[in-house]
């Protein structure tokens, strides 16, 4: 009762120069949300039924990371969207906390088009306790880390759906645990500025399961593989 239920695709707009006290609903600094988390609180508040949720994030740098924390009403999927093209224009830098982009409690994201780098702590994405990221189906950068790139754990879920770029050192790369699941098949992960790996590249631990079929990593990398 009182949830407005989609009866289209609908597309949010967030901008450096946006307010959270617009709509969402323009790519205008008039129209534009200021933040991601408050597109992502806004769409909580639909029922997507069988619609996607588009939110589109304009270039610049945004120091606020991304929470996604349960299931979205109705069966719709929600991408968040930088630029797919040159994702180096669309930055999410964050200093502590949960990272760049967490889902968690079932929450379900697809992931496009961004720079993502964390300094003092956090990791660039992550899922845990049953959420899952259909992660780069579009070109994404992962930059210096504080934590990790890419991890997964507590029947958490990543999949990585086209090629990327790596230009950044991290603990690790890849890596997941306790039921945790990283699916990388068929793609390309070019490194460039051999970046280094204070853990290891890739691990997989208590139970964590790593794919990584017909994939190649190109470039240099120290530390451990």
């Amino acid at each position: 009762p009182g949830r407005e239920v989609l009866t289209a695709q609908r597309t949010y707009y967030v901008r450096t120069d946006g307010s959270n006290s617009n709509t969402g609903l323009v790519n205008s600094a008039g129209g534009a949300f200021l933040t991601l988390q408050k597109a992502i609180g806004t769409i909580y508040g639909l029922d997507l039924n069988s619609f996607n949720v588009l939110v589109q994030v304009g270039n610049g740098t945004y120091t606020g990371g991304v929470l996604v924390q349960g299931p979205w009403t109705g069966k719709g999927s929600v991408f968040l969207i930088g630029d797919t093209t040159t994702p180096t224009n669309v930055v999410i830098s964050t200093t502590a906390g949960l990272g760049c982009i967490m889902v968690v409690e079932g929450g379900r994201l697809s992931v496009q088009g961004f720079r993502l780098q964390t300094t003092t702590s956090g990791n660039c994405l992550s899922c845990n306790n049953g959420g899952s990221i259909l992660a780069i189906t579009g070109n994404t950068n992962f930059h210096t880390c504080a934590g990790n790139h890419i991890s997964t754990d507590t029947q958490g879920r990543i999949d990585i759906g086209s090629n990327y770029t790596i230009t950044g050192n991290a603990v690790s790369h890849l890596v997941t645990s306790f039921g945790g699941t990283i699916a990388n098949v068929g793609f390309t992960a070019t490194l460039t500025g051999t970046p280094a790996f204070s853990g290891a590249f890739a691990t997989a631990a208590n139970l964590g399961l790593l794919v990584s079929v017909g994939t190649t990593f190109p470039g240099a990398a120290t530390g451990k593989r």
